[in-house]
């Protein structure tokens, strides 16, 4: 992506430049060959910070992108997925989606943003959550204390970590169909709904209700028509190019069967971090990290006894009904006995 992106350009997406292996490798050598130059001093630091971000990452001459083998070999643009949910929600186009519905409807009907707040509050308060966890769910009517409004209209999105706002989008939805009355009003409404539904696909994909081959087409779709709506309602003010992420998602949804979002992504820094802190020296930092990290694995898979606290899979373990000893994670392990079992 350029390191200057407008609104236009974010406009279209659809004929979105993708990289080819080899133009991928020529990026890698323009970021070294900047870095070079840049430590003989022939070129600027800001220029250099401009490659950098034309490029899209800062590879360095002891890290793993700049081993020749490992670029022609490895096919790296498809080693990676994606991070949907912070793509969406960590100050991506659900945050700033769920405020500006929030915002004008509030304002248009209400007054103000505030006693929007006051009308938000009054409805959280009034859901249950059965299956949802007290600081989650009960506890969404926070976001919209006086203090967090203040917040959310300082940085133009909604303020929260991503579960949380996961969770609260179709509350916002519920909302802003029961409030909106006017034209005017029905106007924000009807961009909300329009960009909601491409959560609703992701979230039907993620519950195994859709594949991902049949969501492609459909997401990308999807993004289309909110995007016509939002530039046509808020103008490019409202563009981000954080947004061009989700299109990039969209189009390599079908690489694989699986959908995996953040709380996947998140739990399996917990075994790199371990690693990664142990390490001084940075100079080869990626390497030496990734090397304790596979050397603790393979260790981790010697042990005699997998059921021990210094090992476990993703997710919490459980312990398995009429099992004595048997946990349920990613895999069950009963009597010493480990059986893989997909869920």
């Amino acid at each position: 992506m350029a390191c200057k992106v407008c609104g236009d350009q974010i406009y279209g997406w659809i004929t979105y430049h993708e990289w080819t292996p080899a133009e991928f490798q020529r990026n890698v050598e323009s970021v070294l060959e900047a870095r070079r130059l840049w430590a003989r001093r022939e070129i600027t630091k800001t220029t250099l910070g401009d490659v950098i971000k034309a490029a899209g990452f800062a590879p360095t001459d002891e890290g793993l992108l700049a081993d020749p083998d490992l670029l022609m070999g490895g096919a790296l643009l498809r080693r990676w997925n994606y991070d949907w949910m912070h793509c969406a929600f960590q100050a991506g186009f659900m945050s700033e989606a769920m405020w500006l519905v929030f915002k004008n409807i509030a304002i248009l009907k209400f007054g103000s943003i505030g006693a929007g707040g006051d009308s938000m509050i009054g409805y959280l308060r009034q859901c249950q959550f059965p299956q949802c966890r007290r600081s989650v769910g009960r506890g969404l009517h926070h976001l919209f204390a006086p203090e967090m409004l203040k917040k959310h209209n300082s940085h133009r999105y909604i303020v929260a970590n991503a579960s949380v706002q996961f969770t609260l989008y179709a509350v916002v939805r519920a909302w802003a169909t029961m409030e909106a009355e006017d034209d005017a009003q029905k106007e924000h409404l009807l961009v909300y709904l329009t960009v909601s539904r491409i959560i609703d696909i992701i979230r039907r994909v993620k519950h195994r209700q859709l594949s991902t081959a049949c969501a492609k087409p459909m997401l990308l779709s999807g993004i289309a028509a909110w995007l016509e709506l939002h530039k046509a309602k808020y103008g490019k003010a409202h563009i981000k190019p954080k947004y061009a992420w989700m299109w990039l998602f969209s189009k390599r949804l079908e690489d694989c069967e699986w959908l995996f979002d953040m709380f996947y992504v998140e739990r399996q820094h917990q075994i790199i971090r371990a690693q990664a802190e142990l390490v001084k020296n940075t100079s080869t930092f990626e390497s030496s990290v990734l090397f304790r990290v596979v050397d603790a694995q393979c260790e981790s898979l010697r042990k005699s006894n997998p059921l021990e606290d210094s090992y476990q899979l993703v997710g919490r373990r459980v312990p398995v009904a009429g099992a004595i000893v048997g946990f349920l994670a990613d895999a069950c392990v009963s009597g010493g006995n480990a059986n893989t079992h997909e869920y």
